[in-house]
């Protein structure tokens, strides 16, 4: 059975999700939710013998925006940003990209530069060395040698683009 299919399921045995993002059996409160490894609220019951999971989220969409839930790019946001926030009011369907945004913006920069922290090659000791060493006289390509960097990095380190205080004191 798909995602979709044990929603559907789901609903036609009486389940379902109210205006404040409580799980419903029958229009009474059920305790059987619990948190995914995403931090999402879901449901696991047994269908014909078999474990199921199915998200709170994704129930309360298909409540609110029936089969458009299915369509092929739509995901669920959270519009708050807060996984457990299941009410009807905070719960919409869109793009990958419109739900990427619904995160605030120093969130993503956050992200983003631990992301790119986790993958340099340079540690802030190499890149003050390098703008040292360009003071001193050195060449754009004797430090890309030495360092084994390209061009650009070497003139964003010196011109303080990226490896500079201001970035490595918000990580």
């Amino acid at each position: 059975m798909t995602k979709n299919e044990t929603i559907v399921y789901l609903i036609s045995i009486g389940y379902s999700v109210s205006q404040q993002g409580v799980l419903l059996k029958n229009g009474s409160k059920t305790q059987t939710t619990s948190k995914n490894s995403n931090g999402y609220l879901n449901i696991k019951t047994k269908i014909r013998g078999k474990n199921i999971l199915a998200d709170i989220h994704r129930i309360q969409a298909y409540q609110k925006y029936g089969e458009k839930l299915f369509e092929e790019g739509v995901e669920v946001r959270h519009l708050d940003n807060n996984k457990l926030n299941n009410s009807y009011d905070n719960i919409a369907i869109g793009t990958p990209r419109e739900n990427m945004l619904d995160t605030p913006l120093w969130v993503r920069l956050k992200r983003s530069r631990l992301g790119a922290a986790y993958v340099r090659r340079l540690t802030y000791q190499d890149a003050n060395e390098i703008r040292a060493k360009r003071n001193a006289g050195y060449t754009y390509k004797e430090l890309c040698l030495e360092y084994k960097v390209c061009k650009s990095l070497v003139s964003y380190i010196i011109n303080n683009r990226t490896y500079n205080d201001s970035e490595h004191t918000t990580l």
